[in-house]
């Protein structure tokens, strides 16, 4: 799964074949709403599965990116003065400084209302006229990234992931008062040099926190329990993708460690939120 909006779009087909794992169907099509036509994608990123070398953390495709200028864009936020966004994201950008999403206020596209990057083991978290901060990450693990904006207002913001039981929560005051969201960025914007940017899960709404997926539900049906280790060790097989949150580890990779740790996940009597 690579994005939900505001309009909560589906966005991607999966293609399987009986008994094998087959290559994905992946594609950005949810993204350029309310945009002039092809300005839904920057550069060439690659909505791909895991049969294509790219890592996802829900569903069966991600979208990776392996320089700078490589992006999705959506544009159904129509001048919003509130904005709650939740996206997922793999950061391994080596040199440098990298924007991974932006939410931007037309009126002021130099200045974005919100902006969040990767400067090696730092995500930097901004919205425009409140002092940033930084969280500090494992570069190239997931993490879900959560903002909730209000101009005039503040911004609370969440950081969980790499395996973490726990989130880095804040918030920034002093949100710049008449700014709006119009439109919104995530991958690899601008800055940095070298490694790539993974994302998936991309959900934004008005009102409402939107909150993290279940690490480990594997087969998406918001229970932990066998037929989710079942889904993870046929993917490691090679007999299909898991449908929901195979990577309980969230290192990018599913194999015998996310069988161990959906299994020990199971015994603790861990439930999703």
């Amino acid at each position: 799964m690579l994005k939900t909006s505001l309009k909560s779009i589906a966005l991607v087909a999966a293609v399987f074949g009986s008994g094998a794992l087959m290559a994905q169907t992946c594609n950005t099509n949810a993204w350029g709403v309310d945009l002039s036509p092809g300005q839904g994608v920057a550069g060439a990123p690659l909505a791909g599965s895991p049969t294509q070398s790219v890592s996802r953390y829900s569903g069966r495709c991600g979208l990776q990116s392996d320089a700078a200028g490589e992006f999705v864009r959506d544009g159904s936020p129509a001048d919003e003065p509130t904005y709650i966004a939740r996206f997922y994201v793999k950061p391994n950008v080596t040199t440098g400084t990298a924007v991974l999403f932006q939410a931007l206020d037309d009126a002021f596209p130099a200045a974005p209302a919100i902006q969040i990057s990767q400067t090696g083991t730092q995500l930097g978290i901004a919205a425009r006229g409140a002092t940033s901060t930084n969280v500090t990450i494992t570069a190239n693990r997931w993490y879900a990234v959560e903002v909730n904006w209000t101009a005039g207002g503040n911004m609370t913001y969440s950081v969980q992931g790499n395996g973490a039981t726990s989130a880095s929560t804040g918030t920034l005051t002093g949100v710049t008062a008449g700014t709006q969201v119009d439109q919104a960025s995530l991958g690899w914007i601008s800055g940095g040099s070298g490694g790539d940017v993974t994302t998936d899960a991309f959900e934004s709404r008005r009102t409402q926190p939107i909150g993290r997926l279940c690490r480990g539900d594997a087969n998406g049906d918001t229970f932990l329990g066998a037929q989710d280790r079942v889904q993870i060790v046929n993917e490691i097989l090679g007999t299909a993708l898991a449908a929901g949150q195979p990577d309980v580890t969230e290192d990018g990779f599913v194999g015998a460690a996310d069988r161990v740790q959906i299994v020990n996940r199971i015994l603790a009597g861990d439930t999703c939120p």
